[in-house]
């Protein structure tokens, strides 16, 4: 009889500490109920082995509500984690329907003649002249650029920014403005120019476009009568170009 009271007593430990699941969140809790290692039977079955056990079932029963209250006062009072939310906005600019989107490069829509100095100094400045002359288009001052400078150096100016668009720029400049005035000029220009760094490499890649241009400067020279170059001179001379 006392070993079955003891084992009754033994099982309604272990189902408060079920109740309350002690066995999951606590170990050391499991080891005070002294069920570490066995698991004696349920709420239910404690009942059943002697139904005169009504103090255990009302004790069980004012443990529960306990329990209970006490797992819901602290959740209410656990206290939440707030996340803060950050937001990325992009700022897209906006553009009136009557304004023009069009792109215009600074150097085209500040072009004048004034902007341009046609009596360079260096290989820097005569680059830069160059360039700008070119972006507006103006051959009439790369002419002029191409008169103030000495022909043997613009091999030397041109090593750093000759690329078929210059190639083509300046045949149209020599063809249009300065053959009339200083054929000598153009042809000596032209001797020297073809000596240019990266040179054959640039006229093996000009368009159809570029090479009438040049071809055309090379058919109004030969027309032309020098006591400098002849007819032959200018046939050898554009066989390097064409």
């Amino acid at each position: 009889m006392v070993q079955s009271g003891e084992r009754n007593f033994q099982t309604f430990r272990w189902s408060l500490c079920q109740l309350s699941n002690i066995e999951e969140k606590s170990p050391p809790a499991r080891r005070s109920c002294g069920l570490e290692q066995k698991k004696p039977p349920g709420m239910q079955e404690v009942l059943q082995l002697d139904a005169n056990v009504q103090e255990a079932e009302k004790e069980l029963e004012e443990v529960t509500v306990l329990l209970r209250q006490s797992l819901a006062n602290t959740s209410q009072d656990k206290p939440r984690k707030t996340v803060p939310i950050k937001e990325r906005i992009h700022l897209v600019p906006q553009v009136d329907g009557d304004e023009d989107m069009t792109d215009v490069p600074a150097s085209e829509s500040s072009c004048t003649r004034d902007n341009i100095n046609l009596k360079p100094s260096s290989a820097y400045e005569f680059g830069q002249s160059l360039k700008a002359a070119c972006c507006c288009g103006d051959t009439a001052a790369g002419a002029e650029l191409l008169a103030s400078t000495e022909p043997q150096l613009l091999p030397q100016y041109l090593s750093n920014q000759l690329d078929g668009h210059t190639i083509s720029f300046i045949m149209k400049a020599l063809d249009l403005h300065l053959l009339g005035k200083n054929p000598n000029l153009v042809y000596r220009h032209l001797h020297h120019l073809h000596t240019a760094d990266r040179f054959s490499v640039v006229l093996m890649l000009l368009e159809k476009g570029e090479r009438r241009y040049m071809t055309q400067l090379f058919e109004h020279l030969s027309a032309v009568e020098s006591t400098e170059f002849t007819k032959g001179d200018v046939q050898n001379l554009a066989n390097k170009y064409i």
